[in-house]
Order: C-alpha cells, then sequence, then structure tokens
C-alpha cells in the first residue's frame, strides 16, 4: 500500500512564489516548524484553500512579515473569516489572483460556506493543539 506524500514541500514554494510576486520580497521559513504547521491545516483544508489564505495574507497584511507562521496563526485566520463574510466575490478573487500567477486557467464555482466552515474548523484547532504545535 502507498502512502500520500504530503505537499509541505509544494505549499512552501508556492508561498514563496506569492511572497515574491505580491511583496517583492522572499519569506523566511522556519524548519520543522513551518512544515508542522502546514501540515496540521492540511487536515482541516485544502491545499488551494491554504494558497488562498497565504494570498490574502499577503496582499492584507502587509505591515506582517511574510512567514508561514504569521499567514496560519489563529488571528490571521480570524480576520480571513470576517473578511470573506464581507466582501461579495472574496473568494472569487483570490481564485483569479492564484491562477494569474500560476499561469493556468481557473476553475469557478467556489462554495463559500464550505471555506468559510473550514477554516472556523482551523481556528478552533489552534485553542485544542497549541501546545502540540510549539
Amino acid at each position: 500500500m502507498e502512502s500520500k506524500k504530503m505537499p509541505t514541500g509544494s505549499l512552501m514554494r508556492s508561498f514563496d512564489l506569492y511572497s515574491q510576486k505580491l511583496r517583492n520580497e522572499r519569506p523566511r521559513f522556519i524548519r520543522f516548524k513551518d512544515g508542522k504547521l502546514i501540515k496540521h491545516a492540511l487536515t482541516y483544508l485544502t491545499e488551494f484553500q491554504i494558497e488562498m489564505l497565504f494570498v490574502w495574507f499577503l496582499q492584507s497584511k502587509k505591515n506582517m512579515r511574510p512567514t508561514i507562521g504569521a499567514a496560519l496563526c489563529k488571528e490571521v485566520i480570524a480576520d480571513f473569516i470576517r473578511e470573506s463574510s464581507r466582501e461579495y466575490g472574496f473568494y472569487a478573487r483570490l481564485e483569479k489572483t492564484i491562477f494569474t500567477f500560476r499561469g493556468a486557467s481557473p476553475t469557478p464555482q467556489i462554495r463559500s460556506a464550505d471555506f468559510k466552515n473550514a477554516f472556523e474548523k482551523l481556528a478552533r484547532s489552534f485553542d485544542a493543539d497549541r501546545r502540540s504545535l510549539l
């Protein structure tokens, strides 16, 4: 039986790409910590949802350093959820940005309710799993 490889490396490369394109700076990666955070987030979100969070973080939170730890912190996820509730076409805008950088055509029809529920579960999980992630 073959085990599925975790996409932590590809998500780190995506974060690096988005950081360079959106902020013109290279992110700082923290060995092991960033991988653990991404693996934890993958239990609640898809790869694409994490990429959406990364793009939103890099566009909206310019006062924070471009790190995966900052992008996946509980407060940033809460801001992401709040912002997604306020803005019409929020997920479609992020999806368009991602596919612009990837150079691929988008696959529309995002269900925002599913996304919001997934991000809320991730935010709650940080309260329960805080000690194991540190």
